[in-house]
Order: structure tokens, then C-alpha cells, then sequence
């Protein structure tokens, strides 16, 4: 599941993920990053990772596809997750994504990563 978490920073959007991301889930949060590149050249995103379960296969083809496509109206990404193998998985997309500035926070981090994002 994802959630949309609201920002006061009109550029960015912010999500939490929980268990298994699936298709309806990702298309919320997809309405919503549509809706801020309509009104900003380059977004920042905010992700807090509770619990990954993994993503569905349309999930993760969408996402792909999406990312694709807009990979370069991306400015920032915090990453808010305790879980090693998705803190090294992040390391790996900051540098295959030079363009974003992709960085990784421990969940007792939190207020450091939503400052760091938004500045």
C-alpha cells in the first residue's frame, strides 16, 4: 500500500509505502506527482518506507515507464528506511540517476530527511 504524505513545499510529494505496492496504488500517487509537474519544472519526493513487501509486476512496469518518462523533472529524493537492503538499493539509484540527488535516512532520521528534502 501507498500513502500520499502532504507537504506545505507545494514541489514536493511525499508517500509512504507499507506492505505490497500495487497498480491502484501507484496511479494515486502517479495522479498526484502529475498534478505537481503541472505547476513545477522539477519535483522532490519524500518516501518513508515502513515495510516493503515488494511491488506487483503492473506496478513495477508502470513505475518504470513513468520514471522513464519523466526522470529528468526530478530534483531530489529522500528515502526514509531502516531496512539495509533498501538503503543500499537507494545508494545504487543515486548513482545510476546522477541527475537526482538520491539519499537514504534512518527512520530516526525522519525530521532531518523532510528538512533536507524540502531545502
Amino acid at each position: 500500500m501507498m500513502q500520499v504524505i502532504q507537504f506545505e513545499a507545494d514541489n514536493v510529494v511525499g508517500m509512504r509505502i507499507q506492505g505490497k505496492v500495487e497498480k491502484p496504488d501507484l496511479d494515486q500517487v502517479k495522479r498526484e506527482v502529475e498534478r505537481r509537474l503541472e505547476r513545477h519544472d522539477r519535483i522532490r519526493v519524500y518516501v518513508e518506507v515502513a515495510e516493503f513487501e515488494g511491488m506487483s509486476v503492473d506496478a513495477f512496469l508502470e513505475d518504470l515507464k513513468f520514471g522513464a518518462d519523466n526522470w529528468n523533472r526530478f530534483d531530489k529524493e529522500a528515502v526514509v528506511v531502516d531496512q539495509a537492503w533498501l538503503r543500499k538499493v537507494t545508494a545504487m539509484a543515486d548513482k545510476l540517476v546522477p541527475q537526482i540527488d538520491v539519499r537514504a535516512f534512518s527512520v530516526a532520521e525522519t525530521d532531518k530527511a523532510r528538512q533536507w528534502v524540502t531545502s
